[in-house]
């Protein structure tokens, strides 16, 4: 199975901007699910930040 993202994939967090109609800014998780194993088998979170970000913006101006 193969797909493509529109980010690098790599264990850890990170953020990712999804643009479209309106821009969304995820925090994205990734990690192995058993890193000993040689099965590439991954968990990945998405949690949806555009909001939490916007009021962080505001709170520094």
């Amino acid at each position: 199975m193969t797909f493509s993202t529109p980010f690098a994939i790599q264990t850890g967090t990170s953020e990712v901007t999804l643009q479209s109609d309106e821009d969304r800014i995820f925090q994205v998780l990734m990690s192995t699910l058993n890193p000993l194993q040689k099965t590439k088998a991954y968990l990945v979170l998405f949690t949806e930040i555009t909001e939490i970000k916007r009021l962080h913006q505001l709170l520094e101006h």
